[in-house]
Parts: structure tokens; C-alpha cells; sequence
């Protein structure tokens, strides 16, 4: 096993075979809407359109049926992000990682030519040519100590949410976290608390003061803005760069960045104007251009938005003040919340619809939070609700909940934006979709519960939208596993089945022998991990995860 990893995880267990065969409903116990408007009755043949075959012979094989753990990966490798000493520029046959055998991340997250993961104990690594340079070895340490449970990836920053609600910024590129020339010396203290002096980084500090117990609870990455929730539900933004806020994607415009004057950090107002504000006809004009907000021009000419003491502020958005908040979403210029009560606001870039604002929100950017209308075309007898945001580049997905008195609960999960290649997973490939449609083939499911003797829905338990738009999915059930689906682009082999045609609706992965894909989860002493889904652009991982 690689030796930097000092903390993993190891079965004790072993991993028993996981096959499951279709058959019918009675012999199941369960009845499945494979369609989105059609029961799948006994006499219904296998629906092998809504394959998605692996280019492998057994994924369980593949997994290993011993005690060990193994990190799948397929895609593409070009930045060797996948696997850092191959040769290989693509894997379109899924391949066990086996720098990553027998090891356990709370966090793995991959951007275009870097990646970072958090091992079991909560330390950070990186690795890829953007960190390394031209080289691309096997992960380094870069932050320890902190506690670290999740991480988000920009293209020059590395952001950290400890599980204390402590947010940390790390630079993208090893030469440039060598600390600043006022760095104090080491101390016992530091010591003590782990710190290690030799490596730069920045703790984000919210602007507006917090309440007593009250801490961020989880953060989400655009390209340019990063989004935060605190356990009160207050949602903050913070700008990564120079162009935060240019679609209005922050939500606010009043930030302070810092700037060196006489050798020391200072603070400075600036307002971070989107651009179709300074200039309201750059989308009729054929000549393109860009006119500066007010202050850019005096602040921003000298002022380096790579450096992680850029802004190292997290900024209450002022809209959202009152509003509970239970989680944020960000796409790649886009930003959402779903409130306490399954209701979704969006604002940022909407060019492909991927706010989900309908055919009569035609504005490429909205600047304020605006609700998404989730309940469109329903009886009004049904009650929606929406229980989760995910939204990854220029789409978005909503699971939504549509609740009936005296009918079965049905999940539907609907899609919104750049569908080109397939992503909205309604065999239409829109490169612009205003209103959420519903996906096919994971909307509407049901099985039946043998221990409550009665249909119950089968929900989307995991969904992951890739910066390159392909979407994999998993399905949460009563069975052995949770399947996994999915669909949208190919084109450097992503989907894993040896093909680059696009997928346009989902389908259920497995393996040349017929055998399902089906992800698992086992519990080792007192942790329980699981294998779970992780995207980057052009490529796809199968890794386990340590569950809270």
C-alpha cells in the first residue's frame, strides 16, 4: 500500500459477490418504473435499451470479492489525475486505482489539471501537473491537522471545510505556498495545534459576525465564487478571483479584497459590478468588449486574484438574510438554495436556462435570488417539495418530492440547461433549457417494502454533474446495493463503456456478463464507509468514502 496514506480503512469483512438478476415482480418483491409513465408488469421483456454496458467483463471482479478496497477509475487521464504513473491519456475500460488500494477518503474532488483528496484522519492532499508543474507524482501533503471532512476545488485555489466550521484556502500550485515573508516563527503552540509553518494557507473569516454555536456547515465551488450555509442557515459568498461576480453569481456586489501598501495587507472596498450592468447592450453589440466595474480599474490592475490573500472573507448575502437555508449548490457561474421548506431560489448565469426560471426568464444573467417554480403543470391537490439541488458547469437537477393524500409518494428528478450532449436525460439534446424537465427512467420509481407492505419510491440517493456535463447517479432501494446510472457526455470515454457516442437518457451500468454495477456499503468497527461516485472533467472515479 502507498506509504503516504497513514490513516485507512480495511474491511474485515469480506465482499461478498453483488448479482442481482431482474425477474419478475412477484419473485422480487418489488415493482420498478423503469419508463417514466409505464408499470413494469410480469410479462414485461428486460429493458436492455436502458443498459449501459461497461467495458469490462464483471465489475464485482473488478472490485475484488476479498477484504480489500479498490478505487475504479475510467475517462480521461490526460493530466494523469486518475492514474499518475501511466502512460495512458484514456482509460475507456474501468481500472482499479491501485495507488488508492485499501484506503478509505472522507474527500476526493478533481479539477481540469489538479486534484486534492482528504485522508481518514482529515489531512488534504494534492497532486497533478498544475500543482506540481510539469511533473505529475503521487499525492503530497499539503494541509494537516485541521480536521478537514470535505473539500472544493477552483482553478487556482483548493478550499477546506474542517469539522469545527473552520474554511481554508490553499493555493493550486506547490511553488506558491510557501509562506509569506511575515510569517512568525513556529511556536510550541503552533506546534501544538499541528500547524505546519512551511506551507501557506488562509482561514476564510465570515464578515458578518456569527451567533453563539453557530458554525459553516458545508461550502460549494463555482468557477469564480464559492457559497457557504452555516447551521443557522445564513448563506455566504466569498469571490475566488476577479470575475465572481461578473454574471451576478455572488449575489452581492460590495466585497473588500486586500492589497499590499507599505508591505502590509489592507483592506479595500471594492464593488464587483456584473457586466450586464456596465454595460446593459454587450449582448446585442457584435463587437465584443469589456468595461471595467467602478473600482476595478483603480484596485484590480495591480492586485493578484491567484493569491490565496486575495479576500479572505466569507460575505453574508444580504437577499437570503431571514431565509433558512439547508443547502447550496453552485454551477460553474450559477449559484442556488433550498430552504427549510423544499422551496429553491437561484441567480447567477442563465444563458442555458440552467437556472430553471421557465421560457419567460429570458435574461442571460439575474443578479437577485429568484425562485424556481418546481411545480409547474401539477394538480393542485399536489403538494412539491424539493429535496435536493446539484448543479455542475451549465446544468442543474432537482429531486423533487410530490406528495398526494392518500397516493404513494413519487420522486421525480428534473433537469434544467445545456443539454447538448445529452445531459438532460430526456433523449433531447437542447443546448438550452429554461424549464426543468423530468429525466427519464430514475423519475417516478417505486418498490415494494416488505417489512411496511406497501409501495415505497425508489429516491436518487447520490448525483454528481460533471464540469464536462455527464451525469452519474445512484439509486437508493431495499436491495444488496444501490445501482448506478448514467448518461449524458462521452467523448473521452467517461461513461465507461468503450464508446465515445453521448448517452442522452440514463442507463444502468454493468458489465459485459449481464451483471449490474451496484455500489455498496459495509461497515469496519465504528466507521461505516461506502463506495460513492466522483466526477471531474472528462472522467469518472468509484471510490469509498468514509460517512459521517
Amino acid at each position: 500500500m502507498f506509504r503516504i496514506f497513514r490513516t485507512s480503512v480495511r474491511t474485515l469483512n469480506g465482499l461478498t459477490q453483488r448479482r442481482v438478476v431482474i425477474a419478475t415482480a412477484i419473485a422480487s418483491g418489488s415493482i420498478l418504473w423503469y419508463s417514466t409513465s409505464n408499470r413494469l408488469h410480469n410479462d414485461t421483456p428486460p429493458f436492455s435499451e436502458n443498459r449501459l454496458r461497461l467495458a469490462t467483463t464483471s465489475f464485482a471482479d473488478l472490485v475484488g470479492r476479498d477484504s480489500s478496497l479498490r478505487t475504479i477509475v475510467w475517462g480521461s487521464n490526460r493530466a494523469k489525475l486518475l492514474l499518475p504513473e501511466s502512460s495512458s491519456d484514456e482509460l475507456r475500460v474501468p481500472t482499479a486505482a491501485a495507488w488508492l488500494d485499501n484506503v478509505a477518503l472522507r474527500d476526493l474532488a478533481f479539477h481540469n489539471e489538479h486534484a486534492a483528496f482528504v485522508d481518514a484522519s482529515g489531512d488534504v492532499y494534492q497532486w497533478g501537473p498544475k500543482f506540481f508543474g510539469s511533473e505529475s507524482p503521487r499525492p503530497r501533503l499539503t494541509l494537516k491537522g485541521k480536521n478537514i471532512k470535505c473539500i472544493q476545488l477552483t482553478e487556482t485555489k483548493v478550499y477546506a471545510l474542517s469539522t469545527w466550521g473552520k474554511v481554508y484556502a490553499l493555493s493550486s500550485v506547490s511553488s506558491n505556498q510557501q509562506p509569506p515573508r511575515t510569517a512568525t516563527k513556529s511556536t510550541w503552540l503552533s506546534s501544538l495545534l499541528a500547524r505546519d509553518e512551511s506551507l501557506d494557507f488562509v482561514e476564510m473569516v465570515p464578515r458578518e459576525k456569527l451567533s453563539w454555536g453557530e458554525q459553516v456547515s458545508s461550502i460549494i465551488a463555482g468557477d469564480d465564487h464559492l457559497l457557504a450555509v452555516t447551521s443557522k442557515g445564513r448563506t455566504f459568498a466569498h469571490p475566488v478571483n476577479k470575475r465572481a461576480n461578473l454574471c451576478g453569481q455572488l449575489g452581492l456586489s460590495k466585497v473588500e479584497v486586500q492589497q499590499l501598501r507599505g508591505g502590509k495587507p489592507e483592506s479595500v472596498p471594492v464593488n464587483l459590478i456584473p457586466k450586464s450592468f456596465v454595460d446593459p447592450f454587450k449582448e446585442a453589440s457584435r463587437i465584443a468588449f469589456e468595461s471595467p466595474a467602478p473600482g476595478e480599474r483603480d484596485y484590480f490592475s495591480n492586485l493578484d486574484d491567484k493569491d490565496i490573500h486575495f479576500c479572505p472573507l466569507l460575505f453574508e448575502i444580504p437577499a437570503l438574510r431571514g431565509i433558512f437555508v439547508d443547502q447550496v449548490a453552485a454551477g460553474s457561474r450559477s449559484s442556488f438554495v433550498r430552504t427549510s421548506t423544499g422551496r429553491v431560489l437561484a441567480w447567477g448565469a442563465n444563458e442555458h436556462g440552467q437556472l430553471g426560471l421557465g421560457n419567460s426568464a429570458t435574461e442571460e444573467t439575474v443578479v437577485v435570488p429568484t425562485e424556481v417554480i418546481l411545480w409547474r403543470f401539477m394538480r393542485a391537490n399536489v403538494r412539491t417539495k424539493c429535496v435536493d439541488v446539484t448543479a455542475g458547469g451549465d446544468l442543474t437537477s432537482f429531486v423533487v418530492e410530490r406528495l398526494e393524500e392518500s397516493k404513494t409518494p413519487s420522486v421525480d428528478l428534473l433537469m434544467c440547461g445545456n443539454g447538448q450532449w445529452g445531459g438532460l436525460g430526456n433523449d433531447t439534446y437542447r443546448n438550452a433549457q429554461n424549464t426543468p424537465v423530468r429525466t427519464k427512467n430514475v423519475s417516478g420509481l417505486l418498490e415494494y417494502n416488505e417489512q411496511r407492505k406497501r409501495l415505497r419510491p425508489i429516491r436518487p440517493y447520490h448525483i454528481s454533474i460533471s464540469p464536462s456535463r455527464h451525469v452519474p447517479l445512484t439509486l437508493d432501494s431495499d436491495g444488496i446495493g444501490r445501482d448506478l446510472v448514467a448518461w449524458g457526455k462521452n467523448l473521452d470515454g467517461e461513461l465507461g463503456n468503450g464508446k465515445k457516442a453521448s448517452v442522452g437518457v440514463p442507463k444502468t451500468m454493468e458489465g459485459e456478463d449481464g451483471e449490474r454495477v451496484m455500489l455498496v456499503s459495509k461497515k469496519t468497527g465504528a466507521v461505516r464507509i461506502e463506495q460513492r461516485p466522483a466526477v471531474g472533467y472528462g472522467n469518472t472515479v468509484i471510490y469509498w468514502r468514509i460517512m459521517p
